[in-house]
């Protein structure tokens, strides 16, 4: 696939899990850490299954992108919880983060403070409505869509909402995490076939991988 830094299918893990094989040619490998992350079956073959640890790479493989794509299919029984998902990102409080998140919320994305001094952030965020909903206790389908200006997420196939940043590249972040933010926030439930590329997917692109579940 044109872009793929790395993906993820889980059919790899063994109990007790403690790496998971990155299917690309890069070997973006994740440990565990934090706590136990269990196996259960996936959209297609096995999942992981978070109740309170997560995965990490030892880098961040998509810093500096000028722009980039995460998606991913996951399930948990509470979307309304502030869930993080995939993130690769560092914040000390106001304006100091750089670095993207992926969560039940909203996403997420800001600049380099030592570069720009900005956090691009969602406008109201309180008020973040997205037009395709997360179903509860379903397979659910995202996507994350980063195209230098702004983050178009995409649920089952479909343009949910969007996010317009301040006109800077998404910073350097952090190493990717699955299933937290920085240890916090952590996911509750299961995560699979994860895929990261190194540009912004079309639209017709999403409802492909969408559709290779149907």
């Amino acid at each position: 696939e044109r872009g793929l830094l790395a993906y993820y299918d889980f059919d790899d893990l063994e109990a007790p899990l403690e790496k998971v094989l990155d299917r690309s040619s890069h070997h973006n490998d994740l440990v565990r850490s934090g706590g136990p992350v269990d196996i259960s079956a996936g959209i297609r073959g096995k999942a992981a299954l978070f109740d309170g640890g997560w995965l990490q790479a030892s880098n961040n493989f998509t810093a500096k992108l000028p722009a980039m794509t995460v998606a991913f299919w996951f399930k948990t029984p509470s979307p309304t919880e502030n869930y993080k998902m995939v993130s690769a990102a560092w914040w000390r409080g106001g304006i100091h983060a750089s670095g993207w998140v992926i969560g039940t919320h909203y996403p997420e994305g800001w600049c380099d403070e030592e570069e720009i001094g900005d956090r691009p952030y969602p406008t109201g965020v309180a008020a973040y409505t997205r037009v395709s909903p997360i179903i509860p206790g379903q397979w659910n389908h995202m996507a994350f869509v980063y195209d230098g200006a702004t983050i178009h997420e995409h649920i089952n196939g479909r343009l949910a909402g969007m996010v317009r940043l301040g006109g800077s590249r998404i910073g350097a972040g952090a190493s990717l995490c699955v299933g937290a933010w920085m240890g916090s926030f952590r996911y509750r439930g299961l995560l699979d076939e994860l895929r990261i590329y190194n540009r912004a997917l079309e639209p017709a692109e999403i409802q492909s991988l969408f559709r290779r579940r149907l």
